[in-house]
């Protein structure tokens, strides 16, 4: 759980200039609608070449999955990295 006072840290509301206002949840709204990401486009070519790029580590990812030299619950991750791969290749 969460301390206030690390919430506050995390906050920008502290970065401010001297006898600047704070900020209203009108002009937080605002500057959050600017930052929306917009959709790339990728052509089906870039997007076979990535896909096939991901599947490929993900296979390495599942061939050293039970090691408990690079996992601390190498069980548990072996199980969800054969499930992210199944899930991948359905794609």
């Amino acid at each position: 759980m969460k301390k206030l006072k690390d919430l506050l840290k995390e906050s920008n509301i502290w970065d401010r200039k001297f006898g600047e206002k704070l900020p209203t949840l009108a002009d937080v709204q605002k500057k959050h609608n600017e930052k929306k990401l917009t959709e790339a486009k990728i052509d089906s070519k870039t997007w076979k070449k990535m896909k096939y790029d991901i599947a490929d580590q993900i296979d390495d990812l599942v061939k050293i999955g039970e090691d408990y030299g690079v996992f601390m619950n190498a069980k548990y991750t072996s199980k969800t990295l054969k499930k992210i791969q199944k899930l991948w290749k359905s794609l």
